[in-house]
């Protein structure tokens, strides 16, 4: 699992920088210089939130992302915090029709990932979906109760652990629709797939290998059926995957900066940049922020670098342009985001702040927590600092 994560990392780190890259072809070569000739400056200054005085601002808001590059099905519900796993499957024999199942079983391999009780109860339904999402994009904005059957197709309840491999029984008459639409396209019941919905019995969050885990952790189907009299077994093993996660941000403490993946909950950061001029190179720019352990939930393997985006649109947050945070010191974060503050100084975009996110927000529910600009203790609040030079 931990060598799977990393490769979905590493393919994360390597389109954020593409897109970066590409983005900034038009930056000024003089982002960031740290070779600055003395006929084109007078002298280096600098801006410090701890001795100047630049307010700080921070908002928490939520953005739906698809998760479907995740190795996790994550699924069930716990402290503010709902997950459904979504599953299809795909690439069914087409020479089944008329058939009858006798039985169908679900095999879904637990991978060891948990939010936040390993040994916590999971409890399940699974719903036939009545509508035909795109597993890739689909995100929670997309689902509702009128998208699936309210009549359950299977359940589950236990506590998965150790990389157990759970069974759940499911519907025949719903794999029978899947292996006569296979063979009929035009057949009354089309195959969207399933979603799993914990009950209110769960305490805890568990993740299964999706499509995207290794193979041996893939979910796969044994069905047992009969066609003109012959008695046959088959598996499928050809699915896609995804899941929706969502919480509530209304009861997040305010002296507090949450970033969440899968719930993706980021934070919106701005600056009141005013006492910096605008004709100026910006050597460098830093943000510094700690991150309070104990209200945080991640993994020792887990991936633990945050995102920042330039805000475009201070309304809708729409953003651009991603840095991906250059250091971690223990509990300290250091943000390098010149090219952004060069930006602004330049009049290329105006200022209106960055979008904090965790690198992760696609794979899995881990949870970073920051001290804020209102935190009482001043020492482990964000700290601002740029260092620029005035040009002649």
């Amino acid at each position: 699992m931990i060598n799977l994560i990393r490769s979905f990392i590493q393919v994360i780190i390597g389109i954020t920088i593409l897109v970066s890259i590409q983005s900034c072809e038009e930056v000024p070569t003089d982002i960031g210089s740290g070779f600055i000739s003395p006929d084109d400056t007078l002298n280096v200054k600098v801006l410090d939130s701890e001795t100047d005085t630049i307010p700080l601002l921070a908002t928490q808001y939520k953005k739906a992302f698809s998760n479907f590059i995740s190795p996790f099905i994550l699924i069930g519900k716990t402290a503010g915090v709902e997950s459904s796993g979504l599953l299809r499957f795909n690439n069914l024999p087409s020479t089944y029709q008329g058939v009858t199942v006798n039985s169908a079983k679900l095999f879904l391999k637990y991978v060891n990932y948990y939010y936040t009780d390993s040994a916590g109860t999971l409890d399940f339904n699974i719903y036939k979906l009545t509508q035909d999402f795109s597993f890739a994009t689909v995100t929670r904005d997309s689902i509702n109760s009128g998208s699936y059957n309210p009549a359950p197709v299977g359940n589950y309840s236990g506590t998965p652990v150790d990389s157990v491999t759970i069974s759940i029984n499911l519907d025949n008459n719903m794999v029978k629709d899947w292996l006569e639409f296979a063979a009929d396209p035009n057949y009354h019941e089309p195959n969207y797939g399933m979603i799993f919905i914990p009950n209110s019995a769960s305490t805890t969050i568990k993740g299964f290998g999706s499509t995207n885990a290794n193979t041996i952790e893939t979910p796969y189907v044994e069905i047992a059926l009969t066609l003109n009299g012959q008695n046959d077994t088959i598996t499928l093993n050809t699915t896609e995957s995804n899941f929706i996660t969502d919480g509530d941000i209304s009861s997040l403490p305010s002296d507090r900066i949450t970033l969440q993946s899968g719930v993706s909950i980021q934070n919106f950061f701005r600056f009141n940049l005013s006492k910096l001029p605008s004709n100026v190179i910006v050597n460098e720019a830093r943000l510094e922020m700690y991150l309070d352990t104990t209200s945080s939930y991640y993994f020792s393997v887990s991936e633990k670098r945050i995102v920042a985006n330039l805000i475009t649109d201070s309304t809708t947050l729409e953003d651009t342009l991603s840095i991906i945070n250059s250091e971690i010191q223990g509990n300290k974060y250091i943000l390098q985001f010149n090219p952004f503050v060069q930006f602004w100084a330049n009049g290329t975009f105006e200022n209106k702040g960055i979008a904090l996110s965790t690198l992760s927000k696609r794979l899995n529910i881990d949870k970073f927590v920051f001290y804020s600009p209102t935190y009482s203790d001043v020492s482990k609040r964000p700290r601002l600092r740029i260092t620029y030079t005035i040009r002649n």
